[in-house]
């Protein structure tokens, strides 16, 4: 039996070893939303597909639905960290991930998210402040529902101390309320 092949832009969330050669990958696709990938082999040191597949990379990923769920079948590296030493960016990167494969609905589009983790990564040598951090975590949670916003908020959004402790406050709230996130 043929399995119809799907292609789609995508940034690798994270990954988990399984068996002795395979990986689970979680990947935000343009096109389908989150994705958990199963890829045989890339643990070998002739797979073709593991430097593709870092953490962080913005590639261009094949995959196909076959008897255990969505297989990877190719990928092709777009953007990678490797020459990037910045070590606060990539806490926040890790952190926003993190984030994304707990909240995210699986096979469920959201273009906007998408794009803005996507931006996020093409500008990761530009410094993140704590106000960058908190807005994208606040867009991210409006895009999902979790959060009610007047508008889709900016960074010049955050003027002061005070509008920081408040917007850090109903995030706060907005995550504790999802129940998906541990204390």
């Amino acid at each position: 039996m043929r399995h119809h092949t799907r292609n789609d832009e995508a940034i690798v969330l994270k990954s988990k070893n399984i068996s002795e050669a395979d990986k689970l990958f979680w990947v935000l696709s343009k096109n389908f939303g989150l994705l958990l990938l199963r890829a045989k082999g890339i643990r070998l040191e002739q797979s073709k597909l593991r430097y593709s597949m870092q953490k962080f990379n913005l590639i261009e990923i094949s995959f196909v639905n076959g008897k255990s769920g969505l297989r990877l079948t190719g990928a092709i590296l777009r953007f990678s960290f490797e020459e990037y030493e910045n070590y606060k960016n990539f806490m926040v990167l890790y952190n926003l991930t993190d984030l994304l494969s707990k909240l995210l609905p699986q096979n469920e589009p959201n273009i906007e998210i998408y794009n803005l983790l996507k931006k996020i990564i093409e500008q990761f040598d530009k410094s993140i402040s704590k106000e960058d951090e908190l807005i994208v975590v606040a867009r991210i949670l409006f895009y999902l529902g979790y959060l009610d916003l007047e508008r889709n908020i900016k960074t010049d959004y955050i003027k002061n101390k005070e509008e920081y402790q408040k917007l850090l406050i109903r995030v706060n709230k907005a995550i504790k309320n999802t129940n998906l996130i541990l204390e």
